[in-house]
């Protein structure tokens, strides 16, 4: 077998190997995706601050991928969430092999490296323990299901208008700080896909909002950002505004199942979720590589 290390030579090929592997616990990793298609979408529009092709480095035996890494870099904070090693049969040597080769094209970029993996998957748990890396938590992944919840869109919930802006736009800022959609970059993604739904008062000051993504494309939907207003916390707000999120996304035909993903230790996150119709799904390992020093 002669073994090489390249760039990704075609993206529906890498996106089909990923989405293969991902399908199964042993081997699977959080946030990649289990379909060709979703995961070359990601690839192309939401994945990483370096170019996709960049991002990889594939193992290629002839013309058949044996293995593959990705990092998703954000720049800003010099940190990547990292899509593998998706390597068979606990192949160590070849995982470490990928890792060096991808890591040398952002050693002075990146410091932290971070990853998202069920209990199943001894390869990479076994990996990072090589490479000195730690655990610092979980993930909870949760799932809501068409069928299972109210159709009736509610009549005092309404869409973001522009004479809200200022109020809006403190409420993300207080509530998300720093983030990867500030509250003007929200407001330009807005159309039939993308919505932002607000509870008000009658004065025009935002009590809460919710801000969806469907992908119908896909067959997925996202729940982005929701925050309620610390004047009108405890009163419900949150679970209403979930609740209509998930009316609006499942009104589009083709969207059948929402998922999110919740650090086991937001346990307020957590019974909000859950009180709007979400059930716990996949736990998830949280575990760093941090390089930073080295």
């Amino acid at each position: 077998m002669s073994v090489t290390i390249e760039n990704p030579r075609n993206i529906r090929e890498l996106a089909f190997f990923l989405a293969e592997v991902n399908k199964r616990p042993a081997y699977h990793v959080g946030y990649c995706g289990e379909k060709t298609d979703e995961i070359i979408d990601a690839l192309l529009h939401d994945f990483s601050d370096v170019k996709w092709s960049q991002s990889f480095k594939v193992a290629y035996d002839s013309d058949r991928i044996i293995g593959a890494l990705g990092f998703d870099v954000d720049l800003t904070d010099q940190s990547a969430e990292v899509w593998g090693p998706f390597v068979l049969e606990e192949d160590l040597e070849l995982a470490g092999t990928l890792w060096d080769v991808l890591y040398e094209t952002v050693v002075d970029q990146v410091k932290h490296f971070h990853f998202f993996y069920p209990e199943q998957n001894e390869t990479i748990k076994r990996f990072i323990a090589k490479q000195g890396g730690a655990v610092k938590g979980g993930h909870v992944v949760l799932s809501a299901q068409k069928g299972e919840h109210s159709t009736v869109v509610s009549d005092d919930i309404e869409m973001y208008e522009a004479s809200y802006w200022t109020s809006f736009q403190a409420l993300h800022n207080e509530s998300f700080p720093q983030t990867y959609y500030d509250a003007e970059t929200i407001c330009n993604r807005l159309n039939e896909y993308n919505q932002l739904l607000l509870l008000t008062t009658a004065d025009e000051q935002i009590k809460g909002y919710v801000y969806v993504e469907a992908d119908p494309l896909h067959q997925s939907g996202s729940i982005e950002y929701i925050a309620v207003s610390s004047a009108f916390q405890k009163q419900g707000i949150g679970t209403r505004l979930l609740q209509e999120a998930l009316v609006r996304l499942f009104a589009f035909e083709e969207i059948n199942e929402i998922r999110l993903c919740v650090s086991t230790s937001n346990a307020v996150a957590i019974r909000l979720y859950k009180a709007a119709g979400f059930y716990p799904k996949q736990e998830l390992i949280h575990s760093v590589i941090t390089t930073e020093g080295r």
